[in-house]
């Protein structure tokens, strides 16, 4: 017969109880393993299967859950070609099925690095302001290639994520003495990966920039 000697006769196939989109087969009255129901479709009762296409339902199966699961993982937030392969690797997916479901989401654009990098990138810029220098280490972190890192970041403006940052870093420590809030925004701003000059400079703008209290105004006067 086609994929071998048989070795068995498929006697029943059960709907599972908790999952309803799999599928329990039984061969020789005995239950040998579970198919999600678009497999078992491919099975009929009295149907006799070989070791060979055994193996193959069982492929197919891990490929079917592997896919299923990074689809729900790109379905929480975009996520890299690394972070699929390694989460697929923790649920125990073989390496083959991995890169097969990597290939098929590749095809299918639900995977696309360029993308995660830009987006990331203009997320940061949006919400916390980062220098290149971090955002380079975040999305090595992500598993970017370096070229595509270093394609997104090509025209990425340090000076301008700086006065940015600066910005945030005010409003947070604006009720501080002018010298400790001073010291907190430089703090704030380094951790975020910019440089002594450029947290000097944005520092120093935002405090020349800032608008003066009454009390400092009569101060002055």
């Amino acid at each position: 017969m086609p994929g071998g000697y048989p070795v068995g006769i498929v006697t029943a196939l059960k709907q599972q109880t908790r999952d309803v989109a799999r599928v329990n087969v039984y061969i020789d009255e005995q239950f040998r393993f579970g198919l999600t129901k678009v497999l078992a479709t491919q099975l009929r009762i009295g149907q006799e299967l070989s070791d060979q296409q055994i193996e193959e339902l069982l492929t197919q199966e891990q490929f079917e859950l592997a896919y299923r699961r990074a689809l729900q993982l790109i379905s929480r937030r975009p996520q890299t070609i690394e972070e699929i392969r390694m989460k697929l690797h923790r649920k125990q997916a073989p390496a083959q099925v991995i890169e097969r479901v990597i290939e098929r989401l590749l095809d299918t654009r639900l995977l696309d690095d360029f993308s995660f990098a830009r987006a990331w990138v203009d997320n940061r810029q949006s919400f916390r302001p980062r220098g290149s220098n971090a955002l380079r280490a975040e999305l090595r972190q992500k598993g970017v290639a370096s070229e595509i890192i270093e394609a997104v970041l090509a025209d990425f403006d340090d000076e301008e994520a700086a006065s940015r940052a600066a910005e945030k870093a005010y409003f947070r420590y604006q009720s501080l003495q002018p010298e400790t809030a001073e010291q907190r925004m430089m703090a704030y701003l380094a951790r975020r990966g910019f440089n002594y000059r450029l947290c000097r400079k944005a520092v120093d703008a935002i405090v020349r920039d800032a608008p003066v209290s009454e009390d400092e105004s009569e101060v002055e006067q």
